[in-house]
């Protein structure tokens, strides 16, 4: 019966989507209480169009050429590089077809659908049967050249080519951004009578009882995150400035070679509550903006990658090679199966008995690996879901650590956010992950560690009667020392997930924890921005070693690591300013190159 329940649903909304009679603006009048235009999709989504040819890079030095074409052209036969006289042909082969479905389609456990798109309202407000409207082609291949004039382009069947960015044998800069996407998180998104204590969201459904499910949408009883879909800059202004970001970053005169991004680019949740409450609740002006706009491009469809990604990136794909983590939005229950479409490096059979493409896909994690370069080897590992996690990072308070929290607090060792001493598993899940590093380290190279989530981050709660200073979870730590790894020549440890900017540098031995969280998504700092309490963390120690500098901004912005130079690299991180926002002045470090190790005594 459920079954053909949702056939039911799905056909209707495909009946509605192919009616030629359909006028879709008059019945929005009639049947729906959303204005004309509200599908109108922002800028990035609207001038998006395919073919978009963009480069991953994966283990040691292959490169993952990709092609999204539209759902009518084939896959090419080759993809064509060349360099002078020189030559090399790669075959292509289609990495994932279009699949039918519409949003929440793969977690429908009864409960109205999950409260999928289209079911309140399938004829007034009708959608695309597809997920995945496009096709996703690759050429993954080891260069057999590189250097100055090489291009490399998938030729199509028109005639036409798609050019695809080459990395260097050694880039000069890298770019860092993270946590990009745009935050909408419903903990009750008006449909629903009671307030929810504890909701569980996945992409396209709730948790709300079905004998709590309204007939009629109540905009008095919207609770969550949301974040308003503006490019502004001021984060008191709760804007998603993505889009700009990417521009100022392309237009800077320190252009990088080669983009990281620390993961997290899907946060749309839920489909934005409309119409859009007037006020806030009470305490939450900062967290609560209007993300009316977004229509039906959300969630881990081929439209949502689009609008949150591929749209506002698309002329920094087109120019640069990436370096791509995956993060804790892009688990499973997320948008997991639009990151093993469009990002892991990986084949896809590698994740996939049988190599299924017309199927969705997704794994819980994944193995360590390395993308080499003459004189730099990132260590990427996959912490996107961390075993036995007790606070999430929707759960401290924006508060402000100020400078009297950090006085009180003196030399105090840092505390650690979650009770690992209550889980001695905790992160257990990840010590193979953390010992394949040792096989894939090179101590001839400069190395980084990247990591979504930070193994030394600092952040901040609010206890009413003052601040306390907390690291990250302590599950990852706890990995670090069981593993009983020692990597030489790192220069840092680079990280999101905490929706700042932040850098933490040891008096001692260890390498810096570089945090790039603060390049889209809605910030998790003071309406000010300006968390200074952080700041005097020096002297304090986290896990064995004492911090000597902590800065931390809440801010917009990115980061470049420039490795020119034949000493230690040099980080450099940007804050997005604009008519009405002057940002923190430019950061400069020297990073140190270090053993990152830690001794056992650690694990709890």
């Amino acid at each position: 019966m459920k079954s053909l329940k949702l056939l039911l649903v799905l056909s209707m909304a495909w009946a509605a989507r192919q009616a030629p009679q359909c006028d879709e603006n008059a019945m929005l009048q009639a049947e729906s209480p959303r204005p004309r235009g509200y599908r109108r999709r922002p800028r990035s989504s609207r001038s998006f169009a395919l073919p978009l040819g963009y480069t991953i890079l994966g283990p040691g030095r292959q490169v993952v050429a990709r092609l999204l074409l539209p759902i009518t052209v084939p896959c090419p036969a080759e993809l064509r590089v060349t360099m002078g006289d020189r030559k090399q042909l790669v075959p292509v082969r289609v990495r994932a077809e279009p699949h039918f479905g519409i949003h929440g389609a793969w977690f429908t456990e009864g409960q109205r659908f999950q409260h999928l798109t289209g079911t309140n309202y399938a004829f007034a407000n009708p959608i695309s049967p597809f997920a995945y409207e496009d096709r996703v082609c690759e050429a993954p291949f080891v260069p057999e050249f590189l250097g100055e004039g090489i291009v490399a382009a998938f030729q199509l069947q028109d005639g036409s080519s798609v050019k695809v960015p080459m990395p260097a044998r050694q880039p000069k800069r890298f770019l860092v951004m993270g946590d990009t996407g745009l935050r909408i998180k419903a903990k009750n998104d008006g449909w629903c009578s009671e307030k929810l204590r504890n909701p569980k969201n996945l992409y396209g459904g709730k948790t709300c009882p079905l004998e709590s499910l309204l007939s009629n949408y109540n905009a008095s009883l919207v609770d969550g995150l949301f974040q308003s879909n503006s490019n502004r800059a001021d984060p008191a202004l709760n804007g998603w400035p993505f889009e700009e970001v990417c521009e100022r970053v392309w237009k800077s005169s320190r252009r990088g070679d080669v983009m990281v991004h620390v993961g997290d680019y899907l946060y749309s949740h839920n489909e934005c509550p409309f119409p859009f409450p007037d006020q806030p609740p009470a305490g939450e002006e900062r967290v609560f903006g209007d993300c009316t706009g977004v229509g039906d491009d959300w969630g881990d469809t081929s439209a949502g990658w689009i609008r949150e990604f591929f749209g506002p990136a698309r002329d920094l794909l087109r120019r640069l090679p990436w370096i791509v983590l995956r993060g804790n939005h892009e688990e499973c229950a997320r948008s997991g199966h639009g990151w093993f479409r469009y990002l892991e490096p990986r084949p896809s059979e590698s994740f996939v008995g049988g190599g299924d493409i017309n199927a969705p896909y997704c794994v819980t994690g994944s193995n360590s690996y390395n993308v080499e370069f003459d004189h730099d080897n990132w260590l990427v590992v996959d912490t996107s879901s961390v075993a036995g996690e007790e606070i999430s990072i929707d759960h401290y308070t924006m508060e402000e650590y100020t400078k009297m929290d950090a006085e009180a607090a003196g030399t105090a060792p840092v505390l650690s956010l979650d009770n690992c001493d209550t889980k001695p598993a905790s992160g257990d899940d990840h010590i193979a992950k953390f010992q394949q590093l040792t096989q894939l380290s090179n101590s001839a190279s400069r190395q980084w560690l990247a990591s979504h989530r930070p193994l030394f981050g600092l952040t901040f709660q609010d206890h009413g009667s003052g601040g306390q200073l907390y690291s990250f979870q302590c599950q990852l730590s706890d990995t670090l020392a069981k593993s009983a790894i020692s990597l030489p020549n790192v220069a840092a440890v680079v990280s999101g997930h905490f929706h700042g900017w932040q850098l933490v540098e040891f008096q001692e031995t260890r390498p810096a924890q570089l945090v790039v969280g603060n390049s889209g998504t809605q910030l998790a700092t003071p309406r000010d921005g300006s968390p200074n309490g952080i700041f005097r963390a020096h002297g304090r120690p986290l896990l064995g070693q004492n911090i000597s500098h902590s800065p931390t901004v809440g801010e917009f912005g990115w980061s470049l690591l420039d490795v020119s130079g034949e000493t230690n690299p040099k980080m450099s991180a940007f804050f997005l300013a604009d008519e009405d926002f002057e940002s923190t002045p430019e950061i400069h470090r020297t990073l140190v190159r270090r053993t990152l190790q830690l001794n056992e005594t650690w694990a709890r």
